[in-house]
């Protein structure tokens, strides 16, 4: 076979993605886990945990999933489901495991604390993110308006090719230009704005899996020819946003691990059997890892890896009542 030959050899099915989604979920729920390890007193070599650190990318291969799952249930074959129906599948699907979760922690949280009707409502709407609270799930805050505008992401992204690329790239670098737009010291003392521009930095991963869904859909196949031209976009991509914005999306060459992780799941039945329990559970995980240090506290290694079985143990509960709740 010729080197010609063998560039256009399919090596990867976009598909795969879908088929695995749950599994990268799961994945992506590691990542977090260990990105809050060092706020949460874990002592190891600074070396590892700075790796850990980069944990903090997970939240971005959430969004990319997320992405490509909007896509899907907003051009499912039920295209006469309304829009409000639609709006309200996807909240309650976000707001109910939040609610049965972060509403007793919260409760049991402010027990000594001078509250008000009116704070405990901004926390469990977060809309509390937005106005400077502090304490709100700040994953979930940011899905609220990315839901909300997702039909018409959704409308955009459909157009014919050529209009279908121009309006990805202003969409995926949109928040460089309003970060831009931002003076340096406006998020120095206001959390509002500090949380507005941690919203829109991962917003990009977004649509960027927005953007590649119809791919996943088709189950296109994508030759080492593909793959490597793949590779070159992802490669502009993060030399544009670092130029734009100095941020370096390291997420970008995430996403190309997990195309490997799929390769490997087709093989281990067992790590995808793990990763699928996981990710199931992945957005009470989140959920109670960052809620239950407030109720509770402590430090260190120890704590960190007793928070993880704990949280675990009940985001298992609490994902099995949602779904019961859902499913009446």
């Amino acid at each position: 076979m010729s080197i010609s030959d063998k560039m256009n050899t399919p090596c990867f099915n976009w598909y795969l993605l879908s088929k695995y989604r749950t599994e990268l979920m799961g994945i992506a729920t590691i990542l977090v886990l260990l990105c809050h390890a060092r706020p949460n007193g874990v002592v190891l070599p600074d070396l590892v945990l700075t790796i850990m650190g980069l944990g903090q990318f997970g939240v971005q291969v959430f969004l990319f999933l997320s992405g490509i799952g909007i896509y899907y249930s907003l051009n499912s074959s039920k295209q006469n489901v309304k829009l409000i129906t639609w709006y309200k599948k996807r909240f309650v699907r976000l707001f109910l495991p939040y609610l049965i979760i972060c509403g007793p922690i919260l409760v049991i949280s402010l027990f000594d604390q001078d509250v008000t009707v009116q704070y405990i409502l901004l926390r469990l709407s977060t809309i509390g993110y937005w106005t400077g609270e502090k304490g709100v799930a700040w994953f979930v805050a940011a899905l609220v308006p990315f839901y909300l505008i997702s039909p018409l992401i959704n409308k955009l992204l459909i157009l014919g090719k050529y209009k279908r690329n121009i309006i990805f790239l202003c969409l995926f670098f949109s928040p460089a230009i309003v970060l831009n737009m931002i003076p340096q010291n406006m998020a120095e003392g206001n959390i509002s704005v500090a949380h507005f521009m941690q919203t829109i930095i991962v917003f990009p991963s977004f649509i960027l899996g927005f953007y590649l869904a119809p791919c996943v859909a088709k189950k296109q196949l994508l030759s080492y020819k593909a793959v490597l031209m793949f590779v070159v976009s992802l490669i502009m991509l993060f030399l544009l946003t670092l130029y734009m914005t100095g941020l370096k999306s390291y997420w970008l060459f995430i996403l190309l691990a997990l195309g490997l992780v799929c390769k490997v799941l087709e093989y281990s039945p067992l790590l995808s059997s793990v990763l699928l329990f996981i990710g199931t559970i992945s957005l009470e995980s989140y959920l109670f890892n960052v809620s239950l240090p407030e109720v509770y506290i402590g430090k260190g290694n120890l704590y960190y890896i007793s928070l993880i079985v704990l949280g675990t143990f009940l985001a298992f509960i609490a994902n099995k009542l949602s779904s019961k709740i859902i499913a009446k």
